[in-house]
């Protein structure tokens, strides 16, 4: 089994990830606590909701051998796997170890805004680099373009093996 990106309706992680469950598919979407928000019924209190790291996205380990990707986009709000050249492109463990990290890291820093040197340095630079983006839109995008680019390099070195 292999681990893939799932897009999904942003707003309805919460439904997506109960249907994924209910399916038995196992999941992984990294949230962000560090947000605050004003409570409603007191004016001067805030509470973190966890939101996902990258909004609209999350990881999916399936083996597509025993359930068709087709499953789990018929799901409601669920749109697609991310593909690149009309397949679903697997995630490396190494990345998604590096993004579980991060997350692990980012929620029990004191400042959620900092994360330590040592574990940012750890991390490959092009993934750190969207890993530490603010804007979670933003975020979300430059994952796509590091995902296109990791894929565009396997495909790379693949031609380069076979000529």
């Amino acid at each position: 089994m292999k681990w893939y990106v799932l897009q999904f309706t942003a707003t309805r992680f919460q439904t997506v990830f109960k249907h994924l469950e209910n399916m038995g598919v196992k999941f992984y979407c990294p949230m962000d606590v560090s947000k605050c928000y004003r409570r409603p019924d007191n004016q001067i209190g805030f509470r973190k909701r966890p939101v996902p790291l990258f909004p609209g996205y999350l990881f999916v380990n399936v083996d597509f051998g025993f359930i068709h990707s087709t499953k789990i986009t018929a799901l409601p709000w669920t749109q697609r796997f991310i593909s690149f050249g009309g397949e679903p492109v697997p995630i490396s463990e190494e990345d998604l170890t590096n993004v579980l990290v991060f997350e692990k890291v980012r929620s029990k820093s004191p400042s959620s805004e900092q994360v330590p040197e040592d574990i940012v340095k750890s991390i490959p630079h092009k993934l750190a680099v969207v890993l530490l983006e603010d804007n979670p839109e933003k975020r979300s995008m430059l994952l796509l373009r590091y995902l296109d680019e990791r894929f565009r390099s396997s495909v790379e070195k693949t031609e380069s093996l076979s000529a």
